[in-house]
């Protein structure tokens, strides 16, 4: 038989109340289809982890997109929220804070980071013949500077106490951990754009300014404490001022940069990001060469 026709004079049904509250739940599901509602910041990384390469750049600028109110720093922050918390409990950032980290520890960890100075500083230098402008390139020269001179000295000062020339301490072989994320470094700020030059080395700033001001909120460290010019340099608003101003170099680059330069850019930011994680491991480790 032939279907009936449709009758445009039938009278329209109203929904109940339950079929209301169906149709508004399948509403709400679709619209909580973003990384903040749907997706967990470590589900998000681990997802781009496991995504072929052909779609990470679509997939990261999706991720990267949900929320028009919350900076790209911001974003690249929530999205590595994860590898963030877990610094602050890391068994050697905890131990520093409590001034229990035992000195041999620290030495390892203060030799590998004055060598692993050397490079970021080198990339501060590649910022200032990168940038745009005239005062940009001055704030890295000056970060050239603070690097090798402000933080170079407290690691001079630690080296007095152990009988460490500065030689000695450029003599120290880098671990495999300090070799890698150098080379990370490296790599990016060599053949990437000024946005992603700046945005590989923002994590090393971020996370110690955030470390340092963790690590001081339970009060300024006594005279005695063994590590208190380390919490001090890290935890004080001159450093944390460094950090403001990479943020805000990141952010203005972004607003030009296309989709693959983002996603590049949030792929130097999280591997860093790891990287900085795996430098304390390192640290706390005491990691040599295998072979």
């Amino acid at each position: 038989s032939k279907p009936n026709k449709l009758n445009l004079n039938t009278p329209r049904v109203t929904p109940n109340r339950q079929q209301r509250r169906w149709f508004l739940d399948r509403l709400r599901t679709k619209r909580r289809y973003t990384l903040k509602s749907s997706l967990s910041a470590k589900n998000a990384i681990l997802w781009h982890e496991n995504t072929p390469s052909s779609c990470s750049g679509r997939l990261l600028c999706r991720l990267l997109s949900w929320s028009h109110a919350v900076s790209f720093t911001g974003q690249l922050r929530k999205l590595a929220k994860p590898i963030w918390d877990a610094q602050l409990t890391h068994p050697f950032v905890k131990a520093l804070g409590k001034g229990t980290l035992p000195t041999r520890k620290f030495k390892y960890y203060i030799l590998q980071d004055a060598r692993y100075l050397e490079e970021l500083a080198r990339v501060f230098a590649l910022g200032a013949q990168r940038a745009h402008d005239p005062d940009t390139a001055l704030r890295f020269a000056k970060l050239v500077e603070e690097t090798i001179v402000v933080e170079r000295s407290l690691h001079e000062t630690y080296g007095k106490r152990w009988k460490l020339t500065p030689d000695d301490m450029r003599s120290t072989r880098l671990a495999p951990t300090n070799y890698a994320y150098c080379r990370h470094m490296r790599s990016v700020a060599q053949t990437g754009t000024l946005a992603e030059l700046t945005v590989v080395a923002l994590p090393c700033a971020w996370v110690y300014c955030v470390v340092g001001q963790h690590l001081l909120g339970r009060g300024e460290p006594s005279p005695k404490h063994p590590y208190r010019d380390w919490l001090l340099l890290y935890g004080s608003p001159e450093f944390a001022e460094i950090t403001r101003w990479m943020r805000g170099l990141v952010d203005r680059e972004a607003t030009s940069a296309g989709p693959a330069e983002k996603d590049r850019m949030a792929e130097a930011f999280l591997t860093s990001s790891r990287y900085e994680w795996m430098f304390w491991d390192m640290a706390w480790r005491e990691e040599q060469w295998p072979v």
